[in-house]
């Protein structure tokens, strides 16, 4: 008799051990779910490409587990005019709604064992994340509307993106290290926008007063009636649509390049001063009607668009 080549019990045995295998394969992908992990957050260190992981490897955050999820309202006294947000890297979203407290939403694949710390100082209510907010939590602010007309709202945050949209209020002050910014269809008095590695996007802003734009690797782009601006960035680009009206504007970048679309009616007079940048104009002009706006630009390297 021809002696087997792999036997009875040896091939139960690398059975087990598969199984095995795939069961703690599938352990460790749901615990690293759990805890947040994204691949993509240690592409440096890894010299990979983090748009390619994706296909490489698995994207842990595509796999739908139950999602952990609490809501806290709080009470805003007549006497609070100011909100403070202070986060690490959770992303947050602004919305308005007919009510009377500030409702908080916090929703994560992971587990969410308390909610926001509360604080009041003063006129201030200030909301911050715990030591166990999980990193990739979504949080979702809802305001009265009651609150918009007298308030200001303060939001820092380490890299999480911050989403605002139809909004009222006096001033509104976002600050992120790399997340994005992204405001749309606000009415404000005062506007600062502050993010050193993320981008910076709005739309359709009415500011009254001033509006100031700091980024340091992050474009800024924007379009809006947006008061007297000042506006800086290292290398990243700056593009500003006015509509209705102009104020006195200052933008200064290194070797990002700054494009401005102005309405024909509007009056402005432009200083530009530059070491190697480009003027690029339909007319080489930097003045039009009454120059009633004065506008200065300042870069190093970077070029001026207008249109």
């Amino acid at each position: 008799m021809e002696k087997k080549f792999i036997s009875t019990n040896m091939k139960i045995f690398m059975l087990v051990l598969l199984l095995l295998s795939i069961t703690f394969y599938a352990s460790g992908c749901i615990v690293l779910v759990q805890s947040g992990y994204k691949l993509s957050d240690y592409a440096d260190e890894l010299n990979i490409d983090p748009n390619n992981l994706k296909v490489t490897f698995f994207d842990f955050n595509d796999f739908n587990f139950n999602d952990s999820y609490i809501s806290k309202d709080y009470t805003i006294n007549e006497n609070i005019n100011e909100i403070d947000l202070n986060l690490n890297s959770q992303g947050i979203k602004i919305v308005n709604y007919d009510g009377q407290d500030l409702k908080v939403q916090i929703k994560s694949h992971s587990t969410i064992s308390s909610e926001l710390l509360k604080a009041e100082n003063d006129n201030k209510l200030v909301l911050n994340t715990s030591y166990d907010t999980p990193s990739n939590a979504n949080i979702t602010i809802s305001i009265p509307y009651g609150f918009n007309g007298r308030g200001t709202l303060k939001i820092i945050t380490s890299s999480g993106d911050i989403n605002i949209s139809n909004l009222s209020m006096n001033t509104l002050n976002l600050s992120t290290a790399s997340g994005e910014i992204n405001i749309s269809n606000l009415n404000l008095n005062y506007l600062s926008l502050n993010s050193s590695s993320g981008s910076i996007n709005f739309n359709a802003i009415t500011t009254l007063n001033e509006t100031k734009l700091i980024s340091s690797s992050g474009s800024i782009i924007g379009s809006g009636a947006l008061g007297t601006v000042n506006g800086s960035t290292s290398s990243g680009d700056i593009e500003l649509k006015f509509k209705d009206s102009l104020s006195n504007t200052s933008l200064s970048t290194a070797s990002g390049s700054v494009a401005l679309s102005i309405p024909k009616n509007l009056g402005y007079k432009i200083n530009y001063d530059t070491i190697s940048g480009d003027l690029d104009s339909s007319h080489k002009q930097l003045s039009s009607g009454d120059e009633s706006s004065l506008i200065n630009i300042t870069t190093t390297s970077g070029d001026l668009h207008i249109k």
